[in-house]
């Protein structure tokens, strides 16, 4: 990555760089690429809260492209719960059609923290 490369003392730039470019890679449904970089995002201790809600919360939306909708559900009333205030509306809305996803997979209703989550998400739905 060049931003590593070029500036390796930059850590929050290098780890921004690492966040847009899963972003990228969720949408281009790469999965395995979008998974590798948001687990070792989310790992890490010295990560900015809004950047580590940000890869759990792709960590999840992955799981749920994957079919694994009990990871899913796992992170978001797991992990990410404490820090679903850190998220942009971007993806609290991602995260809001994921848990709907899942809710039709499942044909089950919304569990109680993707309704709590996501009741103030905006109602368009961004594609995944």
């Amino acid at each position: 990555m060049a931003v590593e490369r070029y500036f390796p003392d930059a850590q929050r730039e290098v780890q921004l760089a690492r966040s847009h470019l899963a972003a990228l890679y969720l949408r281009r449904h790469r999965l395995e690429d979008a998974r590798s970089l948001l687990a070792e995002l989310a790992a890490l201790r010295n990560v900015d809260a809004n950047l580590r809600a940000k890869a759990l919360a792709g960590l999840a939306v992955e799981a749920s492209l994957e079919g694994k909708v009990q990871e899913t559900q796992r992170i978001i009333a797991g992990d990410l719960a404490p820090l679903r205030d850190r998220l942009d509306d971007q993806m609290r809305e991602l995260l809001g059609a994921t848990v709907a996803r899942n809710a039709e997979t499942q044909g089950s209703p919304l569990d109680a923290i993707g309704a709590e989550t996501f009741s103030s998400c905006p109602k368009r739905v961004l594609a995944v």
